[in-house]
């Protein structure tokens, strides 16, 4: 990465025969992702197809920036001008020690411009840097509905309205994983029907890739990812019907993680014995429209949910097992996938929004409240939402609207709030300078 392709090195090229010769460029090209500072010193600059120098934002994480001074004087090399939004589950991943660091829906990573369009301090930086004399032939900003909140209507359970959207089910002594599925993102519902004997037991999911939600005779038993696999669970010698909701945070975009595989990738396991006898069915959110969202929304307020607790609860009691009642979401954990949130709410599941515009212009929603989840705009899957940050709004552009009433969907996994926000500007974390250097 970041090497220039205009011709071979002489330390690659000493101790054999030379390749046959091709055209050399004009001028050198950068790989993708790749250093900026791979092509220093070369006139002219270089052409580069992409420079991605770190700027991600992360879960949990600030929004990187880098003040519009450190354009003045841009590295030779360049780096992007324009930034976008991951729509849909697009939005990937690092890696960090072993840790996963999903990224934000939201791409704008502090370009000169925007994701909306709008024209930062940092594009008149680099106009004044590049010495550009001429007019700027767009609007500085792009106009943006008022601001305004809707109120947000429950309208289906999570599990019953995830089961109202038909899908092939797997069917296998171990849980499918997401490529046996043939699913690039998304969930799936896994399902399984093990006896637990009486008495307090240990529930393991050994390998969760990445975050899973856990129901045991439809009462939520905890959150399971690789920093915190066990859940406590009460048996009283009957069968359970055990289900498991795994949720993919985002693919690793580069390093020894890409390619890996996601789901429930180890055994479950009740103290020392496995569960067998799985139904895997996928859930490719990516892929839903009006028809699939119609079809959750019908399902009805079905809930599932940990009730307000008894150490006499179990399977069974729409109630939280022992120990389910877990730390809130601004609690600091080994990994995103153990990020446990206290309770899946009644009101956890499938709601509904109207908005009603005059004419369609830009956005920004928010759902103060809410906890975790998808948003979809007249069926269009606007991406993903976390209230453990930093991003807190999603960029909904004027073309996804339409004159009149608009219907905005949202997939809450835990806690429903009772509003959606328009708002006038992007909310993407606290700022926090971010400067890289290249040896």
């Amino acid at each position: 990465m970041g090497l220039c392709r205009g011709g071979a090195s002489a330390a690659g090229a000493a101790g054999r025969a030379p390749a046959r010769a091709r055209p050399r460029s004009p001028i050198p090209v950068c790989g993708l992702n790749g250093r900026a500072g791979g092509c220093r010193g070369i006139h002219p600059p270089a052409l580069l197809g992409g420079v991605v120098d770190g700027y991600l934002g992360h879960r949990r994480g600030v929004h990187l920036a880098r003040h519009a001074r450190g354009e003045r004087h841009p590295e030779p090399g360049g780096r992007d001008a324009a930034e976008a939004t991951n729509f849909g589950l697009w939005a990937g991943a690092n890696e960090h020690e072993g840790r996963l660091q999903p990224t934000v829906t939201s791409y704008d990573s502090d370009a000169p411009v925007a994701e909306d369009g709008t024209l930062t301090a940092k594009f008149f930086a680099v106009r004044e840097a590049i010495g550009a004399r001429g007019p700027v032939r767009m609007p500085a900003w792009t106009p943006t509905l008022p601001p305004a909140s809707v109120p947000l209507v429950h309208r289906a359970g999570l599990l019953a309205g995830l089961r109202a959207v038909p899908a092939p089910t797997s069917t296998g002594p171990r849980p499918a994983s997401f490529e046996r599925l043939g699913l690039d993102a998304g969930m799936v519902l896994h399902s399984a029907r093990p006896r637990i004997p009486a008495g307090e037991h240990r529930l393991v999911l050994t390998d969760v890739r990445d975050r899973a939600l856990v129901f045991a005779d439809g009462a939520f038993l905890g959150v399971a990812g690789p920093g915190h696999p066990e859940l406590p669970v009460r048996g009283a010698g009957a069968v359970v019907h055990l289900e498991v909701l795994v949720e993919s945070l985002g693919r690793v975009n580069y390093g020894p993680g890409i390619g890996r595989h996601k789901g429930l990738i180890g055994p479950v396991l009740v103290n020392r014995r496995i569960v067998q006898g799985w139904d895997s069915t996928p859930i490719a959110l990516q892929e839903w429209s009006t028809t699939e969202l119609t079809r959750a929304l019908a399902a009805g307020p079905t809930s599932e949910h940990a009730g307000p607790g008894s150490e006499h609860a179990g399977p069974g009691s729409g109630q939280a097992c022992p120990g389910a009642e877990l730390a809130g979401p601004a609690s600091e954990h080994a990994d995103l996938g153990s990020g446990q949130a206290g309770r899946v709410s009644e009101r956890a599941g499938f709601a509904v929004a109207t908005v009603d515009v005059e004419a369609p212009a830009d956005t920004f929603l928010a759902l103060p409240g809410s906890r975790r989840g998808r948003v979809w705009v007249n069926g269009f899957l606007l991406g993903r939402y976390w209230d453990i940050g930093p991003q807190v709004t999603l960029y909904c552009p004027a073309p996804l609207l339409r004159a009149g009433r608009n219907t905005v969907t949202v997939l809450e996994l835990e806690q429903l709030g009772a509003t959606l926000e328009l708002r006038g500007r992007p909310e993407l974390g606290p700022p926090e300078e971010y400067v890289e250097e290249f040896g």
